[in-house]
Parts: structure tokens; sequence; C-alpha cells
């Protein structure tokens, strides 16, 4: 009876599953017909240089029903409006394989946690794959572990929505795979692909330079020669058979779609300079080989292509540590079994604590967050305070006091209090996610020199060849030069004049640059920065920890009565040795600069709000703000207007009281760093104008910018806010901004600048 009353319920499961299936593929095929506009995001493989996102480019706009289609060399990929009733994703994909490259949606891959068997797999499966974004659902065992893999349109749904999704039909799982690792693990298999075309060259180039070396300039191949050629002919053929496919493949895709890119100018200089000398070889025409050049046009543009790579890999990996702040795993706390009471009766519930992914936090969940943690996401404290340090978001310098019902955004870190967080925004609806969406949407905009660049290589390099027939004819004819002097010409011009060419010393030239600004601790966004920096004549600067050094620090000691400095240091640090404030910490590594020796505090309070009190060697000391003394009626009448002189240059300003006595004043500021007032001068006398912009309150802002002579700046400007103040600083005069920056909340600001 049990066991067919299971059954039943099973198939009433079933059935239910089956009809919300079929709900939910009506309600698609429902959207589908309706459809008018859809965005497509791709991933683009194949590509070499402007030329090939161009051709891609026009390819995709000159579909029916695309409505447009931008494509990014930078960061390989393509953004593409279309309209579903007219062309399909399907469609997309396959025409940009058709013209030589490869495009691929978005992938993630979990782990399923149980075992499922082949009917429900392929439940999973239809489920899936019914969700809107969804493209291709693809079940693969292996050997223990069952493992899924979903290929989705980003442009649709992002991969945090989409993991939710999957969490919210029952199935346990881990994700083992999403987008961040699938661009590392591109990037890494590209740079495998080019080491091994540089192994390869190698191996063959540099017996082929040794023996054409030795053959010509001495006579130790006396008798054997035509042997000495035949083994050059043999290392060139296996250099142009392993290496020279590559480009010779990417040229025939350009030419059989009517278009050209530098992998036809390196293919017509290497093949010419190949064929012409197996001719020779062979005695079929007469004159030198030169299977040097041949093989060394690859050799060095592989290089400059390796290089190239690894500069990228270095420069342009914001995104990649924009996302690795995030937090991985979140402390989630659920609701457990109440105990029982006495009497048997039920006790209170208590809270179970599990570790989850981030991804399958859902709102309204309450998560806990230990000192010195960072918080998962976006929410609300319900329960605990403590000082958060939000600097990489806002560029606040100091710790910001957070207590009950205070919004904490995600990637920012927990200081010193024990917190319970009920989840408000999850997946992109985060801050640092949109941060992360800015920065994307700022780097897939073309610069006006990558325009004019765009515009240039659509006809560059038709006239490099015609350029190169030209210099050929002129020497073989007009000069009276013989036939291999006039094509080493003809090779010549082709080879050099392709930018690729330049693939060495350009990629060179970016990682000395980037390197040495890295060592000096400046990150430089990538080549075209360090092109366009000289037309620059405006750069904006972050404050906190660009111009300033980015931790509070004590910058005056005002003595009130008989107190000296260090006594006065003396008595502040001994009563904060307790507190975890960074005014407290500030003037604990005052006394240590001073190698001030403290004492011991008893009887320490912390009164929230104002200050400290405690005693010291027997005294009552009060260290806090105006507030505090006012409050303890502490006479500061004669020093008020010193405390706001302090104030007013943008400085913290704590009293030290004994006995109900004011003793002291102590001005805490985030310092400036020792450069800042000789480069803005610098940069001034060379008639670059200076802004700042920061998250710091108006007060702050006004008094760096008086002390460093700067007449223009931001203050309380948020993340987002950031990049609209650079546009706006940018339409001014046309001015090309120069941004410089640290911390995140700096990211999209600096993808925007010029």
């Amino acid at each position: 009876m049990n066991e067919g009353y299971m059954a039943e319920n099973r198939n009433k499961e079933s059935n239910k599953r089956i009809d919300e299936n079929e709900k939910k593929h009506k309600v698609k095929e429902e959207n589908s017909r309706n459809a008018k506009s859809s965005k497509l995001n791709l991933n683009i493989s194949g590509m070499t240089c402007t030329n090939c996102a161009m051709k891609i480019s026009s390819t995709l706009n000159e579909m029916p029903g695309v409505k447009k289609a931008d494509v990014i060399l930078g960061t390989e990929s393509a953004t593409v409006d279309f309209n579903e009733n007219e062309v399909t994703i399907d469609d997309i994909v396959s025409k940009i394989g058709e013209i030589g490259y490869k495009g691929d949606l978005s992938k993630i891959t979990v782990r399923l946690e149980q075992e499922y068997d082949d009917i429900k797999i392929q439940e999973m499966k239809d489920q899936l794959q019914l969700i809107e974004g969804v493209y291709k659902v693809t079940y693969n065992e292996e050997g223990n572990n069952d493992n899924i893999r979903i290929d989705f349109n980003s442009g649709k749904i992002s991969e945090n929505s989409l993991l939710h999704e999957f969490k919210d039909m029952g199935y346990e799982f881990k994700k083992t795979k999403g987008i961040l690792e699938q661009e590392r693990e591109s990037y890494e298999q590209e740079i495998a692909h080019r080491k091994r075309l540089l192994v390869f060259s190698l191996i063959f180039s540099i017996p082929i330079v040794i023996l054409s070396q030795l053959k010509s300039r001495t006579n130790i191949f006396a008798g054997s020669e035509q042997l000495i050629v035949y083994i050059l002919f043999v290392l060139a053929t296996l250099t142009h058979i392993l290496v020279g496919t590559f480009f010779y493949k990417n040229a025939y895709n350009a030419l059989k779609n009517k278009s050209t890119n530098m992998d036809v100018l390196i293919s017509i200089g290497s093949a010419t300079a190949y064929i012409y000398s197996v001719l020779t070889t062979f005695g079929i025409i007469t004159g030198e080989e030169f299977f040097e050049p041949s093989v060394l046009i690859f050799t060095f543009i592989v290089i400059g292509k390796l290089l190239e790579m690894i500069a990228k890999g270095r420069t342009s990996n914001s995104l990649t540590k924009l996302m690795e702040l995030k937090a991985k795993k979140a402390h989630l706390l659920r609701k457990g079994e109440p105990n029982k009471g006495e009497n048997g009766q039920k006790g209170k519930a208590f809270e179970k604590e599990i570790d989850v992914d981030v991804d399958y936090v859902d709102v309204g969940d309450i998560i806990l967050v230990r000192p010195g943690e960072k918080i998962p996401l976006d929410g609300k404290i319900i329960e605990g305070s403590s000082r958060i340090d939000e600097s990489m978001i806002t560029g606040e310098s100091y710790p910001i006091k957070k207590k009950e019902d205070d919004v904490v955004i995600g990637g920012t870190i927990n200081q010193n209090g024990l917190l319970k967080i009920e989840v408000q925004k999850i997946g992109n609806d985060t801050m640092l996610s949109r941060i992360i969406d800015m920065v994307r949407e700022a780097q897939s905009e073309k610069p006006p020199l990558q325009r004019l660049a765009d515009k240039v290589s659509a006809i560059f390099v038709p006239t490099v060849i015609a350029i190169g027939i030209i210099t050929f004819f002129v020497w073989y004819l007009g000069f009276d030069f013989t036939f291999e002097q006039a094509l080493l010409r003809f090779v010549a011009v082709i080879v050099i004049s392709c930018p690729c060419a330049m693939g060495l010393a350009i990629p060179t030239a970016v990682m000395v640059g980037t390197g040495l600004g890295a060592k000096m601790g400046i990150l430089i966004k990538g080549g075209g920065s360090l092109e366009a920096v000289h037309k620059v004549n405006t750069i904006v600067f972050d404050k906190t920890g660009t111009l300033t050094i980015g931790k509070p620090r004590v910058i005056d000691i005002v003595p009130v009565n008989d107190l000296s400095e260090n006594e006065i240091i003396y008595f502040a640090a001994t009563a904060e040795k307790g507190s975890e404030h960074p005014l407290a910490r500030a003037m604990l590594e005052k006394a240590e600069e001073q190698n001030i020796d403290l004492g011991s505090v008893k009887e320490f309070e912390s009164i929230s709000g104002y200050g400290i009190r405690g005693k010291v060697d027997n005294m009552n000391i009060l260290i806090g703000n105006i507030a505090l003394a006012e409050r303890e009626l502490v006479n500061i009448v004669d020093y008020k207007q010193s405390i706001h002189n302090l104030q007013d240059s943008g400085k913290t300003v704590v009293l030290l009281m004994i006995n109900s006595q004011l003793k002291g004043i102590i001005a805490i500021s985030d310092e400036l760093k020792t450069y800042a007032k000789e480069s803005i001068g610098m940069l001034k006398k060379m008639n670059i104008r200076p802004y700042i912009l920061t998250g710091d309150n108006e007060k702050t802002a006004k008094a760096i910018a008086k002390e460093l002579n700067i007449d223009n700046y931001y203050a309380e400007v948020r993340p987002g806010q950031k990049l609209d103040k650079i546009e706006e600083v940018q339409h001014q005069s046309n001015n090309l901004v120069a941004m410089v920056g640290d911390g995140i909340n700096d990211a999209p600001a600096l993808t925007k600048a010029d």
C-alpha cells in the first residue's frame, strides 16, 4: 500500500513538473513570437588586427535582422542587437565561422552534488533549456563527477541570475567554471599556442641563420654548398608548414571574404621569398636563394605577438581584479529546529550557520560577517555594529562606523565587529557588479584614435601591396637592377610596411613602460594610453592613496598650558591602547615613531559618538571631540578658533582633557604624499590642468585642493558619478583627459579617461 501511495505521489509530482514545463515552453514560444529586439554577447577568437574586427562587424551589420553589431579587438568580443524574428543566434555564429573566425557564447560548468538517473538528468536539461537566454545544455559524465555545461547569452541573462534560477529548481550543484574562469582559460590557451609557434620557429630559424651566414661569409662549406642549400630548403619548408600555416590560413580566410589584413602582408612577403628561393635551389631560375628572411619574418612576428599577449595580460586585467574582489563564500544563517525546554515544551529556535557560495544567497537571507572578513553582498545590518573599510568603493579614507539599519556594500571589509546582515541586492544589482558593468561598457567604447585607425586600416593593406609592386617595377625596369634585387625590395616594402613587423618593438616598449610604471606604483591602462599621453592637457587625480598617503596620521599637536607634545601623545596613546578606532591607531603610531613608552590605562570606557574615558597615572582622562568637551563641561572657549582653523584645513581634531581641563589638541589627517606639491607644480608649468576627484567630504577636498594650489575639485563623488565627472571634464573645451587613481572606486573613471 505504501509503495502504491509513493508511486502515485511520484506520478503526481512528475505530471505537475510536466505541466509547469509546458507552461514555461508556451511562455517562451509566446515571447519568441513577440520578440522584436534582442541583445547577443559573443566572445570572438581568431582576430589578429583591426581589419579582422572591422570585417566581422561589417559582415554582421549586412545580415538581415541585425540592427547593430560592434566588435572590439581589445576585449575580443562582439555585441549584436538583432531581431529574433528575422535572424537566429545560430545564423550569427555560423556567419562568423564562414568568414574564418569563431564566435562563442558565455559558458558555465557546474558539478552535480547528488546522483540523478537518466530521466532526471533529461528533465533537468529540459528545464534549463526553457530559461530565457539559455542556448544549449550539455551533460558530461567524467569519472565520478557529473558535469552540466550551460551555454547562454549574457546579453539576456547574467551568470548569477542563471545560477539562481537553476538553484530554484531544487537541484544541488557547485559551480566549477564561470565566465571569469572561461576568460582565463582562453587567455592561457592562446599564450600556449603562441609559445608553441615560437618554439617551432626558433628550432628551425636559428640553424637556418647560422648555416646561411657561414655559407655566405666563410669557406667552411667549400664543395658542399649545394648540400647546405638543400638542408636550408628542408628547414625552411618545415618552418612554413608548422608556423607559416597559421598566417597562411588567416590570410586565405581574409581574401576568401574579399578582405585584407596584416596576415596577408606577412604571407605575401614570406611566401615570395620562399618560392623564389625554391626556384633557385632546383635550378628553375638563376639567382641567390634567401630562405633566411622567409623564416625570420615568422620568427619576429611570433615573438612580437607573444609579447603583445603577455603585455595585454598584465595591463588589461582590471575586470579580472574587480571580479576577484567579490567574496566567494558567505556564512548563511538558517533557523534550526527548536530545542526542547522543560516539561517537553519547545524552546527557542537556534540559528544554524552554513557556508555557501555567494551565488546561492538570495535577497532576504541573513548572513554572518566576522571581523576582518569581506562583506559578501549589499545589505542592511540587523544586528551588531562595526567599522567598515569602504575605501576601495567610496574613496573615503577613514573606516565608517556602521550600526543596525545601516546599509553596507559587498566587497568592503568588516574591521572589528560581528555583524548579521540582511541581503538586499545580489548578482548584477550589487554596487560592485554595477562598477564592473561600467568598466565593461567603457572598455567597449572606441576612442577617437582607434576610430581613425579603423578608417586607415581599411585601405592600408591594398595600398601597401600596390606600393610594393610599383617598387619592384621601378627598381627592375627603371634602375636596371637584377630580378633578384628588385624582388628583395618588393619583399622589404611588404614586410616593413606591415604594422605587425613592428610587433616586436611596440609590445616591448609597452612592456617596459608599463613595467617601469608598475615598479613606481602606477598601473598604465595599456599601449594606447602611452601613445596618447603627450596630447593630454588635463589630469584628474583621485585623492585618497594617490595625492595622499591613504591612512590617518597625526599632523599637528597643539600644547595647552604645561604639557609638551610628547606628554600629550603619551597620555592620549596610553588611554587609546584598548581602542580599535582608526584615529586611535594614528596616535599609537605617533607614539611609536617618537619612541614613547606607554603606561597602562584603567577603567577604560568607549563613549559612542564622542570618544573615550579612562585613568592614566591616577589621572582622569577624556579624549574626544568638541561635543564630548561640552558634555563634560570642559572649558574650551579660548581655543575654539584654533580648533575651527584646524577643521577648516581638512583635519580631524581630537581633544585631550585631564581632570576636566583641556591639555592638548591633536590634529589628524590623511597626509599629502611628499611629491604631491612638486608634481602638481610641474604639471601646471606644462600647462596641464589638474583636477581632484574624491569621495571625501567638501571641507577635506577643499583643504587639500587649496594646499596643492588646485583650482578645480569634485567632492563627495560616488563611483558611478566619477565616470560622469570624467565625461564632464572631457566635454569642457575638448579636453584630452588622463586619470590617475587607485582603488576599485576609480576603475570606471580610469577606463573612461582618454
